[in-house]
């Protein structure tokens, strides 16, 4: 009986020295997803950031979505009020100039903070995309 059981005695530390060097790789593979996530958070911030200036553009749709979220913080509606009586808009979708209207009440057509609203949320896009990766 005694031999049986310090076979089951090995086996068991056998368990669990595996279990506690599986801990350890996991550990080492955390810190590796979270320093690659910074890394790539800090170089997408760069290539973001590098660029960024408070003017428009003279091609794209960025000045409609201004127009846009000004229509809305101005209590219009979701409305073109470029246009001669002011209809209702039906291109565009109405949630990224709903995201600009609070920053078009509170800073006016600051074009600046309206482009660091959208670096924010594309350098914050990384981190449901980046995981994934991992878990395959």
């Amino acid at each position: 009986m005694s031999a049986v059981r310090r076979l089951m005695s090995d086996d068991l530390q056998t368990v669990g020295l595996n279990a506690v060097k599986k801990a350890m790789l996991d550990k080492k593979k955390s810190l590796f997803e979270i320093l690659a996530l910074a890394g790539l958070i800090l170089f997408l911030a760069i290539i973001y950031i590098r660029p960024l200036n408070g003017y428009l553009t003279s091609f794209g749709d960025n000045a409609t979505y201004a127009l846009l979220g000004k229509s809305i913080a101005e209590g219009r509606g979701y409305r073109s009020i470029w246009l001669p009586g002011e209809p209702p808009h039906y291109h565009y979708p109405f949630f990224f100039p709903l995201l600009l209207s609070p920053i078009i009440l509170l800073a006016g057509l600051n074009f600046l903070w309206m482009k660091g609203l959208v670096v924010f949320f594309a350098l914050f896009a990384v981190f449901p995309s980046s995981s994934w990766p991992f878990y395959l």
